[in-house]
Formats: C-alpha cells, sequence, structure tokens
C-alpha cells in the first residue's frame, strides 16, 4: 500500500498538468 501510494502520489503530480488540459475531453465523453 505505501509503495502504491508514493508511486500514485508522483504520477498525480505529473499527470495534473496533462489532466488539466483532458478534462474538457473527460467531461465530453463522461457527459455526453
Amino acid at each position: 500500500l505505501r509503495q502504491s501510494s508514493s508511486a500514485g502520489a508522483r504520477i498525480d503530480l505529473s499527470s495534473v498538468r496533462f489532466q488539466c488540459d483532458m478534462t474538457k475531453i473527460t467531461v465530453d465523453y463522461v457527459i455526453p
């Protein structure tokens, strides 16, 4: 669990920037 949390936190920080741009696309997919 600890290793998963650490790895997840690292990916989260990096994904935050990418997700910001994908948020609009994701919303379109989630809410048709």
